[in-house]
Formats: structure tokens, sequence, C-alpha cells
């Protein structure tokens, strides 16, 4: 939407100056992600905002990615028209469109909610063996 509310249709396609985006002016935002047409931030206390044409997840009036509500999010990264939400308790969150597999799940066109994938994952110890 226009100026960061999902309310305004696009008025513009010519780029726009920086302002600052009022809608979460109350919290400090740690982490930023962007692709061809949205914006993603996360907060210190853990909400994901996505602001541009990849709403569909969430909230109309603020931004806030509704099925994340109740997991702090740590980290977002936003593909082509996909997301993915790291949490700081290292849960790996994927949404969007999942035409060729990239939210990491069973085949399907769109994924209708954000849900937890799992990973399979290596730690090394100190002296570079793997555990």
């Amino acid at each position: 939407g226009e100026d960061g509310d999902l309310n305004k249709p696009r008025r513009q396609l010519k780029a726009v100056k920086p302002k600052k985006i009022t809608k979460i002016e109350s919290s400090f935002v740690v982490a930023a992600a962007c692709n061809i047409g949205t914006t993603g931030l996360v907060t210190k206390e853990g909400e994901l905002y996505m602001y541009g044409k990849d709403n569909t997840h969430c909230d109309i009036n603020t931004g806030l990615v509704k099925d994340l509500k109740d997991v702090h999010v740590a980290q977002v990264a936003l593909g082509k028209a996909h997301a993915v939400a790291l949490t700081n308790k290292g849960c790996v969150y994927t949404f969007g469109i999942n035409n060729k597999g990239q939210c990491g799940r069973e085949f399907v066109s769109q994924v209708k909610e954000a849900t937890v994938v799992a990973m399979e994952t290596t730690v090394e110890e100190e002296g570079g063996e793997e555990e």
C-alpha cells in the first residue's frame, strides 16, 4: 500500500523520497528485508510486519503477520513471493507462494498460513567435529 498503509491503493509508480513509517513508530526495528515489492520488518519485541504487495497474512491496518503473533521472530528473509522467519528459539517459519517447493514443504500453489518447517542441521564443536 501507499506510505506503509495497506488500506491505500498505490497512487504512483515513481520512486518516493525517504519517509518514516509511522505505523510502527513506537517499535524498535532490529531486522529488515525487502524484495521487488515487499518490505519485512522485525521488532525488538519479536513481531514481524510486512508492507507492500505480499500482505496476504498481515493485519490490514498494521501490517503485523497474524500467524506469527505467538512466536518471537528474530530475523526475516524474503524471496520473490515467499517469506522465511527465524525465531529466537531457532524455529523456521515459511509462508507465501510455494509453486516450486520454496517454502520447504509439500508442493502446493500457495501456503495458507505460516508453519514451522523442520530443517536438518549439524552443530560443530570447537574442535571442528560434528556432533
